[in-house]
């Protein structure tokens, strides 16, 4: 697996951290990849202890990442939205299910903050409104508020344009992958039964974007999101969806 890889090597540069003392850029995106590498495997295994790990990993970064910095400041917060985003799915029906998904916002929002007076590419503020999409999709499964998606969808409108198929295609492919989400949402919240041909066209698109860049961790996910069982509509006013003998 490439997340296990990605520790290895972690490992062998973290044992000569020493070497990277005076070097304090170097130090801080060591410690990045560390947490980078902890939060997917984390992510894919499920796992509430690499999680942690990751979130240890992006703290002791901070120092070394901060605001002076705009672009590896905005690449620490995603990830920081990122990790939450993978624990609250761990909590999924848990008081702090919601609590994780506003705190993976809070990330994203100071993100955005630090890059808008900074005059990066656009693409850089456009990945995290794409995030920012997924977010407001789960909070809005998590809260049965339907008008939120509409709030998704504004996020993903604004991020598309940013991602061309040919230069920049994980990104491209995420947004698919999150426009699959957002339209099985409508139909679990909404009852509107042909999101589920666009979820399905829309995964159809991500996973010829990942095939050509052989992107293995994101077709594994665009897997996940095939298997996933098909959202129950909601039940028509004074219907339970249960049948009444009596």
């Amino acid at each position: 697996m490439l997340a296990q890889a990605a520790l290895c090597y972690s490992d062998s540069a973290l044992a000569r951290r020493i070497a990277f003392s005076r070097d304090w850029p170097a130090l801080g995106s060591l410690l990045y990849e560390r947490g980078r590498a902890f939060r997917t495997l984390g992510e894919l295994t499920r796992s509430p202890a690499d999680l942690d790990s990751a979130l240890a990993y992006f703290h002791a970064c901070l120092d070394y990442r901060g605001p002076n910095r705009p672009w590896v400041f905005a690449q620490t917060h995603e990830e920081l939205a990122l990790l939450h985003l993978a624990r609250a799915r761990l909590e999924s029906g848990a008081p702090r299910h919601g609590v994780l998904l506003v705190q993976a916002r809070a990330d994203v929002d100071t993100a955005l903050r630090v890059l808008a007076p900074s005059g990066l590419a656009p693409a850089a503020s456009a990945a995290l409104r794409s995030l920012d999409a997924e977010l407001l999709t789960e909070l809005a499964l998590a809260g049965r508020q339907p008008a939120l998606l509409d709030s998704a969808q504004a996020r993903l409108t604004e991020s598309s344009g940013a991602f061309p198929a040919t230069t920049l295609p994980r990104n491209a492919a995420l947004g698919w992958v999150r426009q699959a989400m957002l339209a099985r949402a409508r139909l679990e919240l909404l009852g509107d039964a042909a999101q589920l041909e666009v979820a399905t066209e829309a995964l159809d698109r991500a996973g010829t974007l990942s095939e050509a860049a052989s992107d293995s961790l994101l077709l594994t996910r665009i897997r996940l999101e095939r298997r996933a069982p098909a959202p129950e509509p909601p039940s028509p006013p004074g219907r339970t969806g249960r049948h009444d003998h009596s």
